[in-house]
């Protein structure tokens, strides 16, 4: 058990795609509060650190002090290839770029520019990632390697191959669908789809602190896959949502922030097993509506934001959804504070943590 310390996240209205510019996400109803970038800022690599220590200038010191380790977490758009195929050419993206693991490339300077040296590592298990490294932050603080933990969630680029793959499966969200009426949601019937997001954010976990944000109780990562890479299962969700909750010696939860990309497969997945798990005893909201769906770094950015909307008081109901008393759409209190955060990736990886927020 660990606690939260500090926290922080940066989200932009506009991701890079490689060698095309600029690729619209669409994010104009972003609430002005989750803004951490203006309007149209792009975030590749060479300035998404940059601006993090610009926005979080402490950031430069946080591995003073005590022993500490950074955990870096991405999803699909560390790899620099514009294309499954790197033999031949599409219509669509013409040109092939070799893989680069950029995030691996960049963590070694990531950690000296934070004063980290006593443990690195770098993890991209798809969506889960930067959830999941809280758990092997975990891991070493509670062996005494390590007292401190920064989580750095990273995703900064959208690649042609991040594209052409969840275009092909109707996952996300094209321009035209866009405008033509096809908005981004979560438990929504008729959506089926998300918008792609690009941002960073951090967690800092500390093993003993005065005045912490949040405890984390409990979390756990587990492997669950019916042969598809692609697919979502319910059990998956169970195993995992069971585990944390069961771990974590608390026996209720009021808050679910969901992975909720709003696909058709992960609406029926997810919701099956917060029916199974939760019943209608909490709230449940997703963020990716709002800030789109950045991958591997989701973990720790909507781990930001639900403590964020703890501070204000209202957790923030999920966009463009229908009335609903469980699935919230408009900012609702809640009624407790013990949270649980989901999330999923691709080849069957699930992660759920169970924490507590503290009044400050």
């Amino acid at each position: 058990m660990s606690y939260i310390t500090d926290h922080g996240r940066i989200t932009s209205d506009t991701i890079e795609l490689l060698g095309e510019g600029q690729y619209s996400a669409y994010m104009h109803v972003i609430p002005s509060y989750y803004k951490g970038a203006t309007s149209g800022m792009r975030l590749p690599v060479q300035n998404m650190i940059n601006a993090l220590f610009n926005k979080y200038p402490h950031l430069s010191e946080v591995g003073e002090g005590k022993p500490t380790g950074l955990f870096i977490g991405s999803g699909a758009s560390e790899w620099a290839g514009t294309s499954r195929s790197m033999t031949e050419s599409t219509p669509d993206f013409p040109t092939k770029i070799g893989f680069l693991g950029l995030i691996n490339i960049s963590g070694g300077s990531v950690a000296h520019r934070m004063k980290i040296q006593k443990y690195l590592s770098t993890d991209a298990t798809a969506c889960v990632s930067s959830l999941k490294c809280i758990q092997d932050a975990e891991l070493l603080i509670a062996s005494g390697i390590i007292e401190k933990a920064v989580i750095l969630g990273w995703d900064y680029q959208v690649s042609s191959c991040t594209r052409e793959v969840f275009g092909k499966l109707g996952a996300s969200i094209t321009k035209e669908e866009y405008e033509n009426g096809r908005v981004p949601s979560a438990f929504r019937k008729g959506n089926g789809g998300f918008l792609i997001g690009a941002g960073i954010g951090y967690i800092v976990l500390e093993k003993e602190c005065e005045n912490p944000i949040a405890k984390v109780a409990s979390i756990s990562t587990q492997f669950f896959s019916d042969g598809n890479p692609l697919s979502v299962d319910s059990e998956g969700y169970i195993n995992v949502m069971e585990t944390a909750y069961n771990e974590s010696g608390y026996s209720e939860i009021n808050v679910l922030k969901s992975h909720g990309t709003g696909t058709c497969a992960n609406n029926e997945a997810e919701g099956n097993a917060i029916e199974k798990v939760l019943g209608d005893r909490c709230i449940v909201t997703s963020y990716k509506p709002i800030i789109g769906h950045t991958m591997g770094a989701s973990g720790a950015i909507e781990l930001s934001m639900i403590l964020d909307d703890y501070k204000r008081g209202n957790i923030t109901g999920i966009l463009n959804k229908e009335d609903h008393p469980q699935y919230i759409n408009k900012d609702t209190p809640p009624s407790g504070n013990i949270f649980m955060c989901n999330a999923a990736g691709m080849g069957g990886v699930y992660t759920s943590m169970v924490g507590e927020y503290y009044e400050r």
